[in-house]
């Protein structure tokens, strides 16, 4: 479930991601998509950030080596939680 971006053109334009997400028909609704960013800084600080969805990286710079993965965020509800605490 992961891969390689291609290595950007000679522009160095920022890649653009849209995610999509199915609600499961037994647990609560979908709140979000996030796409996360990670980074290491040059001074070898690590950093994260979260975007919504349909997302454009404005912060993009070509040499930097980042990742990106897709979260998908749930409206808990009450039924969840009760069930989630009874299986631990």
């Amino acid at each position: 479930m992961g891969g390689d971006l291609a290595m950007p053109n000679d522009n160095g334009k920022a890649p653009t991601f849209l995610g999509a997400a199915m609600r499961d028909p037994f647990s609560g609704n979908l709140d979000r998509i996030q796409i996360i960013k990670g980074w290491s800084a040059v001074d070898g600080t690590t950093h994260e950030k979260a975007n919504n969805a349909a997302w454009t990286d404005p912060d993009f710079d070509s040499p930097l080596s980042a990742f990106y993965y897709v979260r998908i965020l749930e409206i808990p509800n009450l039924v969840h939680v009760r069930e989630h605490r009874v299986s631990y």
